[in-house]
């Protein structure tokens, strides 16, 4: 099968209250294990940036949604192959900062 599109929303799941010098970037990657197994690896080739929680604003609760959505890809996978969508976070002048999160996403796949 074929990885051809990777979705995601991601929001804050507490208040945020970043200066103008603060930016928090979530990214998306594919992580990948064969079927009987539970060692994941990151599929490189399948992480992407989404849009930023920007500086300067404050985000109450629940209430900022950043998108993001991978550029057109063709990414094999073999058979029975387990796959999870992993978020992790970038931050740009807050490094003492660990937001809680949440996001949703699809995955846009063909059969080979």
């Amino acid at each position: 099968m074929y990885i051809k599109k990777i979705t995601a929303n991601i929001v804050n799941g507490a208040a945020l209250f970043l200066t103008m010098s603060e930016d928090i970037i979530p990214y998306i990657v594919i992580a990948a294990a064969s079927s009987r197994s539970s060692r994941f690896t990151f599929v490189p080739e399948t992480y992407f940036d989404t849009e930023p929680f920007d500086g300067g604003k404050t985000h109450a609760t629940h209430t900022t949604i950043v998108y993001g959505e991978s550029e057109d890809l063709n990414v094999f996978l073999e058979k029975d192959t387990q796959i999870m969508i992993c978020m992790g976070l970038k931050s740009i002048g807050c490094p003492d900062m660990s937001p809680t999160m949440g996001f949703h996403g699809g995955v846009v796949m063909t059969l080979a």
